[in-house]
């Protein structure tokens, strides 16, 4: 299977497309609001070419009405943590029940003599005896959350997948979903550091009224959690921006693999960024830091249970 392209060239494309793709559309939606409950197929605009080929048609629109394509925008582009983040972690509590967790094991120190949760990416950590120990969902959300953001640059192709986007862990929900596990794991992506001059641009296209880029967006991954005689694994479920399932989310994603591709290409690279393997990704990173954790031995609701590793 073709290797994601470089984590820096998704930050790098992530947010022109969104804006791109919105803006267009609300121009189109705004200059036909008289014919707000007809689609663009039904008005004859699902073929005129927005950008680079793509149409309203190619990217899935041309039958949903325009009044629920400004309500998609709308609903997009003001994600609410509350809504999107299920079961939030206590940064403070888990830090503490991470740390009593680990901090008997080999696990590498800082100066400062707290825990180096970026060595866990590379190194597996022992235990003078053999032990289980269950993780609650929340715990392991922070440990991920510790290893992404902790400012190393990690080896561990996955994780720097992540921290190149400068992703922070905001949750990891692990559930029954009739005979399987769900793996839940949100990630936020700061657009601090460009919302200014893209809500600027925004004005100055005359569309500032209708939207302005949230200082966050939301990437939620579903896949499902597999204990084998291989060992943790996930599949694929699907990946959501906002965990929204509306037809605006799904042309973003496909406008992002697009971009991802097109500038792979450009470097040389062999690049696959549909959906599925984006999320791959996310799902690898989760197994980095669980399977050095200890080996998994058992899947249970909001928790993992591992069997420490010893020498």
């Amino acid at each position: 299977m073709a290797q994601p392209s470089n984590p820096g060239i998704i930050k790098g494309c992530i947010i022109g497309p969104i804006v791109t793709i919105i803006v267009l559309i609300l121009v189109v939606v705004i200059a036909a609001v008289v014919l707000v409950n007809l689609t663009p197929d039904q008005i004859g605009i699902a073929d005129i070419e927005l950008f680079e080929g793509e149409t309203l048609r190619t990217l899935g629109l041309a039958d949903v009405k325009l009044k629920d394509v400004f309500s998609f925008i709308k609903t997009l582009m003001n994600p609410s943590e509350e809504d999107i983040v299920l079961n939030p972690v206590n940064e403070e509590q888990e830090k503490g029940t991470a740390d009593t967790a680990i901090e008997n094991s080999s696990v590498a120190k800082k100066e400062d003599g707290t825990i180096d949760y970026s060595s866990i990416v590379t190194d597996k950590i022992i235990y003078p005896t053999t032990q289980e120990i269950t993780y609650k969902d929340t715990t392991l959300a922070y440990i991920f959350n510790q290893m992404v953001s902790d400012g190393a640059e990690s080896s561990d192709e996955a994780i720097k997948y992540l921290q190149d986007l400068d992703a922070k862990i905001n949750e990891v929900t692990i559930s029954k979903n009739g005979e399987s596990w769900t793996l839940r794991v949100v990630a936020s992506i700061e657009t601090t550091a460009i919302a200014a001059d893209v809500n600027a641009t925004l004005d100055e296209m005359g569309v500032g009224g209708f939207i302005s880029l949230p200082e966050k967006v939301y990437a939620v991954s579903y896949s499902t959690l597999i204990l084998g005689e291989d060992g943790l694994k996930t599949e694929s479920q699907s990946l959501k921006i906002n965990d929204s399932d509306s037809p605006i989310s799904k042309a973003i994603m496909k406008v992002l693999a697009k971009k991802a591709d097109e500038t792979a290409e450009k470097e040389g690279q062999e690049v696959d960024t549909s959906e599925n393997v984006v999320n791959e990704e996310i799902g690898k990173a989760f197994v980095s830091v669980v399977t050095n954790l200890g080996k998994p031995i058992a899947i249970q609701e909001h928790a993992l249970v591992v069997e420490t590793y010893t020498e």
